[in-house]
């Protein structure tokens, strides 16, 4: 059995490609991928410093980037819930695929110059897609 470097999700308008272990392609200048994430016409590309991992007991692994922060005004942030993936006997070689259901979660908190402005409040989006291994090239 082997594991995937690559998990492709989509669902409610959010395309979110995320490489787990940092395996992602090479953007010049930047260093290897870690997360991209679309939105409608907004997209964004998230690298080791950019982006929070943390395994959770019954949640399996959190991944979270910011979307946006502005001072005084509040964050918005992504959530992608990873769940434990390992490809299927027989999918060992390049092209390996499994089906993968999960949620990513926004958050959108805002604040004043006072502090916090009110509850924060989120909205969870049901993403489906694959967890594969594939070649990423150099």
């Amino acid at each position: 059995m082997s594991s995937a470097n690559q998990i492709a999700l989509h669902g409610d308008g959010i395309r979110v490609t995320y490489y787990p272990g940092g395996t992602g392609p090479v953007i010049e200048g930047k260093g290897r991928a870690r997360l991209f994430y679309q939105h409608h016409a907004t997209s964004m590309t998230f690298h080791d410093e950019d982006v929070t991992e943390e395994k959770n007991e019954g949640l399996g692994r959190t991944v979270t980037v910011t979307l946006s922060s502005i001072p005084d005004f509040g964050s918005t942030t992504f959530t992608l819930l990873v769940p434990e993936i390992v490809l299927p006997d027989g999918t060992d070689g390049p092209h390996a695929s499994a089906h993968v259901r999960t949620l990513g979660i926004t958050r959108i908190s805002s604040t004043t110059i006072a502090g916090p402005a009110g509850p924060d409040t989120y909205e969870a989006v049901r993403l489906r897609g694959t967890a594969s291994l594939v070649m990423i090239p150099d």
